[in-house]
């Protein structure tokens, strides 16, 4: 596998490209990619991270080589101040590094650079919390999760995002955006732009110091009870991050958290969704563009079956889309959605999980941006099936003709691996229960190849460290096409 791409005469960065293929049918297509020249998968970086009394923040990490890697981990705390440390791995193997091991400062606000000179890697940092803890009416439990950062850019896009704080029916929600400056010299001047469901805009500016984060609170720039979409811009390469916390209408209080889109884009795929009892699942799409976007969105079921809908976005706004107006209940679904102009889609779901089961009935949520790109190949840091926790892969074939074969690796921390086959209708949508698929509890990462391009996301849902913070977070797979 390589992760290395060159081309002469190109700088490294990110590039749109066009790609001519023919399929064995002899039929001609031509699709416009987004690619990353340069080193692939070397470098991580995770703007958001806390280590407050009540924050639990990891680090999964997969070395998914023949080669045993060693990788450093560069801590940046909000005072400008660092830490680097280094660890290894041996080769197809999983590790995990618990934060606090290494920064003992509380209170602070920390991200993240991971870095490797020969071997590449794969990262997801998970955040466990009570939020705002002895705070009258927060104390809000849960966790969130996201994959790294690749490659800084000057640009990112957030579709979801709300300040709604509304006693009345317990819906409240504390929206932030984190920002991470990895440069050793320069400040980063950056302006965000939010973008209402009303369709106003409104900028705000802030600076970034050398090798630092920053850390905005949304409702602080526009008020309570706005529903937002973001753009964020910096004269300098930065990360960006969105995390929000939330009490959803008194049954399911959690947090999410999303890395922001690269770009805007003409279609985004979700490979999870629901709508079963106790399940609430949204689509939230951010239109940055000058002009309306017409979208239409596809739902398909795990049977094949496909409901398409047609959705007109307003000029510079988002807009919220229930998905079980569109596929009715007990639905388990995926989701493409295109636009005639690009724009940003995000699938927020709220749920208890587990109802009706003593053991579980585990309140919470997650938000996972779309992918825009399918891939054949996919890589999972995170997951484990240790006591109080149940992952899952929900895997999405966008292939109307043909089914799709597919071989899972699941790495564990100890270094040994497992693989199984699976078979993907055409049109459909499939869900593997790790825990079954394995037959034991670990800590595990997933290697994932198709013979067609498909789109994977791994929900998993917890009871963290058997302390009531119950919740679920959801990440699309890395794909490396």
């Amino acid at each position: 596998m390589a992760y290395t791409w060159k081309l002469a005469g190109v700088t490294d960065g990110i590039h749109s490209i066009i790609v001519k293929a023919t399929d064995p049918a002899g039929n001609v297509g031509i699709i416009s990619k987004q690619v990353t020249l340069g080193v692939v998968a070397n470098d991580w970086y995770f703007a958001e991270g806390n280590t407050l009394p009540e924050m639990d923040e990891w680090l999964c990490v997969l070395n998914p080589g023949d080669q045993p890697a060693k990788y450093q981990i560069t801590f940046m705390l909000e005072d400008g101040t660092t830490k680097t440390v280094e660890r290894s791995m041996s080769s197809h193997q999983r590790d995990t590094v618990k934060v606090k091991d290494y920064i003992t400062e509380v209170h602070t606000g920390v991200s993240v650079h991971i870095h490797t000179d020969n071997h590449a890697v794969v990262a997801e940092r998970p955040m466990y919390f009570v939020y705002k803890q002895g705070v009258p009416g927060f104390n809000w439990k849960g966790g969130h999760d996201v994959m790294g950062i690749n490659t800084l850019q000057k640009d990112w896009y957030f579709a979801e995002g709300t300040t709604r704080m509304n006693d009345a029916d317990g819906n409240r929600f504390n929206e932030w955006v984190t920002l991470q400056n990895a440069d050793q010299s320069a400040t980063a001047n950056v302006k965000i732009t939010y973008m209402l469901g009303t369709g106003q805009n409104i900028d705000k500016l802030y600076q970034v110091g050398p090798h630092s984060r920053r850390t905005v609170e949304v409702v602080q720039d526009i008020g309570i009870n706005q529903d937002v979409s973001i753009a964020v811009n910096s004269d300098i390469p930065i990360a960006a991050e969105r995390p929000m916390y939330f009490n959803y209408h008194r049954y399911a209080t959690d947090g999410s958290n999303v890395v922001g889109a690269l770009s805007p884009d003409t279609q985004w795929a979700f490979s999870e969704g629901c709508t079963k009892p106790g399940y609430q699942q949204w689509l939230t799409i951010q239109n940055p563009n000058g002009v309306p976007a017409t979208c239409e969105i596809k739902y398909f079921t795990g049977e094949g079956k496909v409901n398409a809908v047609k959705r007109t976005v307003n000029p510079k706004s988002r807009d919220t889309v229930n998905v079980l107006s569109h596929v009715g209940s007990n639905q388990e679904v995926s989701t493409i959605l295109t636009s005639n102009v690009p724009v940003i889609a995000e699938r927020p779901m709220y749920y208890v999980y587990g109802a009706g089961n003593p053991a579980r009935g585990w309140s919470g949520g997650d938000s996972t941006l779309g992918n825009p790109a399918p891939s054949t190949e996919y890589f999972l840091a995170e997951g484990t099936t240790i006591s109080n926790f149940d992952t899952y892969y929900t895997l999405m074939n966008p292939d109307a003709s043909r089914g799709c074969h597919v071989t899972i690796d699941y790495i564990f921390g100890d270094g040994t691996t497992q693989s199984a086959d699976y078979l993907i209708k055409p049109h459909a949508r499939m869900t593997i229960n790790v825990r079954e698929a394995i037959k034991k509890e670990a800590n595990v990462s997933g290697s994932i190849i198709a013979d067609l391009p498909i789109v994977i996301e791994r929900p998993m849902y917890f009871n963290y460290d058997n302390r009531g913070l119950t919740g679920g977070h959801d990440v699309q797979g890395y794909g490396t096409d």
